[in-house]
């Protein structure tokens, strides 16, 4: 992943920079220092973290016009498959779970079919 250019286009667009800085001062970030930049933001989050982010935004993207109930249980289930992930037998599950957990109420939000999702 390339850190400078998802920096770039974040910060290009101003609600994605308030999205990321209230995700970095949500209690799920205990940081115990302050965020300077973009930048900066996206270093304490690391790769994987970044790209948990942007499918976090990504859903809650394409759930604007849905009730927030139904955009926030991927959101839920995805947390909760990531936590279940040391328990499952799979290499290196935690991703693979987190976006199984995303993807599991898509059909709703998307208005679509699995089988078209997929594609």
């Amino acid at each position: 992943m390339n850190l400078r250019e998802v920096s770039e286009r974040i910060k290009a667009e101003a609600s994605l920079s308030c999205r990321l800085l209230r995700y970095l001062k949500s209690p799920a970030f205990p940081l115990v220092t302050e965020v300077h930049s973009i930048p900066h933001a996206l270093s304490l989050l690391g790769e994987r973290g970044v790209r948990k982010w942007v499918s976090l935004v990504a859903v809650a993207c394409m759930g604007d016009e849905k009730p927030a109930e139904l955009v926030a249980l991927p959101l839920i289930r995805a947390r909760f498959s990531e936590l279940l992930s040391p328990h499952a037998d799979l290499k290196d599950p935690s991703n693979d779970l987190f976006l199984l957990g995303l993807l599991s109420a898509m059909e709703a939000i998307l208005d679509m079919r699995m089988e078209q999702i997929l594609k």
